[in-house]
């Protein structure tokens, strides 16, 4: 079983779902964080959303997306 394997199978499970909602969400916090925070805190968050991309990227987000719509 390959990575595409895996995370086709990990699509389905909802709990893995709701999983990356929350790293999603997470993300869209961070973002409106950044209009309400002083420079010197924009590098750290900017770099707590580059990870939450990695893990969406890593864990298929945009697949599911684009499966099961808006999720």
């Amino acid at each position: 079983m390959n990575k595409t394997d895996n995370l086709d199978s990990l699509i389905h499970i909802d709990a893995y779902v709701d999983f990356l909602q929350g790293i999603y969400a997470i993300r869209e916090s961070l973002i409106q964080q950044m209009h309400d925070v002083p420079s010197d805190r924009i590098q750290q968050i900017s770099g707590r959303i580059l990870q939450c991309d990695d893990i969406l990227s890593m864990g298929g987000y945009d697949k599911i997306v684009s499966r099961r719509g808006n999720v």
